[in-house]
């Protein structure tokens, strides 16, 4: 083969393995078609399974694998009970024991009362009367339901076309305490940055979802570690008569500890 030849077949090769930002597209688009995949594939087995049609339970299904969550490692978080601004996290769990002790026992689509607490809390401010609007009747009616962070992503969505990550989750945590919070406080401890917005929305969707199943897996994991108890322990023995979870005591705590 020509010197030539072999120039121009390393460079087709280059051009075929470079990985592009295109390609980085591909590849999430593609994770994404897999997740959707799996999705009707476990929807045609249960219609298969509540069916009496001979030869139906002899279809042999593609087994399809997705992609895993983000490994998040546990020693990205650093403790100190010192670090720790008590007092401001004592202020701060006023405010939370308020909003659930209330969120559940009045109608918070009308509640001018509990949507102030609530927007104080959790900083929701300078949005059109119609965000709140729909952010309280959602509330209301979905409150009793355990509704999952990426239904309520994909709501707001659609209501608005904006991605709305941090404040999809505070719903979702309010409704299921056990839920983590996305904020910037919370990826600034664990090394993570949200998806760049000059990724196109869909596929910015697809990835919000997966960055916060991630951080729940976290702190599920986190959970089970010696320095999750260590603050746990510290949180109740400055707090006894707290009865929030557990993971909103980690999130407190790491929401009001200086990184």
């Amino acid at each position: 083969m020509s010197k030539s030849r072999i120039k121009k077949v390393t460079e087709n090769i280059k051009k075929v393995t470079s990985f592009t930002e295109d390609t980085k597209e591909l590849i999430d688009a593609t994770k994404h078609a897999l997740i959707e995949a799996k999705k009707l594939v476990d929807k045609l087995k249960g219609i298969i399974d509540e069916t009496d049609f001979p030869g139906l339970n002899e279809i042999k299904f593609p087994k399809i694998n997705l992609p895993k969550s983000k490994n998040i490692k546990h020693n990205l978080i650093t403790y100190s009970s010192s670090n720790v601004d008590w007092a401001k996290l004592a202020d701060g769990l006023n405010k939370y024991d308020l909003i659930m002790s209330e969120v559940f026992n009045v109608d918070v689509s009308k509640d001018k009362s509990f949507q102030r607490k609530f927007n104080g809390f959790y900083k929701i401010r300078q949005r059109p009367k119609d965000f709140y609007t729909t952010l309280y009747k959602f509330l209301e009616k979905n409150k009793h339901s355990q509704v999952s962070f990426e239904l309520i992503l994909t709501h707001f969505y659609t209501e608005f076309g904006s991605i709305e990550a941090s404040f999809s989750s505070k719903i979702a945590a309010t409704i299921n305490p056990n839920l983590p919070v996305w904020d910037s406080v919370i990826l600034e401890h664990l090394k993570l940055k949200k998806p760049g917005s000059h990724i196109p929305k869909e596929e910015r969707l697809s990835r919000t979802v997966a960055l916060y199943n991630s951080i729940s897996k976290f702190y599920t994991d986190f959970l089970k570690h010696k320095l999750a108890n260590e603050m746990i322990s510290d949180f109740n023995k400055q707090f006894p008569e707290a009865n929030i979870s557990d993971i909103k005591k980690i999130d407190l705590i790491l929401w009001q500890s200086r990184v």
